[in-house]
């Protein structure tokens, strides 16, 4: 196989951060793609494997490689909806709500598999605070290229 017949896995995310209803932040960033996601991605296009279905935060500001595996003092829910976006792009929603991973210090977030395996990490370089006030909600979007 050639070069340009490869597929490639890139990705974004988008936030939006809220504090007792109101918008203090919108961010947006791209992120690393892991080896284990890779595997799991390939492992899906055959049928195979757990699905990516969950979101995670967690507190380490350590930068992101390929090789990242877990997030630190994390918190995980599943995704809201996992939807097909056009240009060979794959778009999971997600909201966590008040109340929900209360007291972490946001530093990285993580896609994640059913049964926890990293696919895909990000880190910001300004932690949000998680208090039980506070949302965030977004988008993660994998783009195969």
């Amino acid at each position: 196989m050639n070069a340009t017949e490869q597929i490639r896995v890139r990705g974004e995310l988008e936030i939006e951060v809220r504090r007792k209803g109101v918008l203090i932040e919108r961010w947006a960033g791209a992120n690393v793609v892991t080896e284990a996601g890779k595997d799991r991605i390939a492992e899906r296009a055959g049928g195979l494997g757990e699905p990516i279905s969950r979101i995670g935060i967690g507190e380490d500001g350590t930068a992101a490689t390929p090789q990242d595996t877990a997030l630190v003092n994390s918190y995980a829910q599943d995704v809201d909806s996992v939807g097909a976006v056009a240009g060979q792009r794959v778009r999971f929603a997600f909201d966590i709500g008040a109340g929900q991973g209360t007291g972490t210090v946001i530093r990285e977030f993580g896609l994640l598999t059913a049964d926890g395996v990293m696919c895909a990490r990000r880190v910001r370089t300004n932690p949000i605070t998680k208090d039980a006030d506070t949302t965030v909600s977004g988008q993660w979007t994998l783009i195969l290229s």
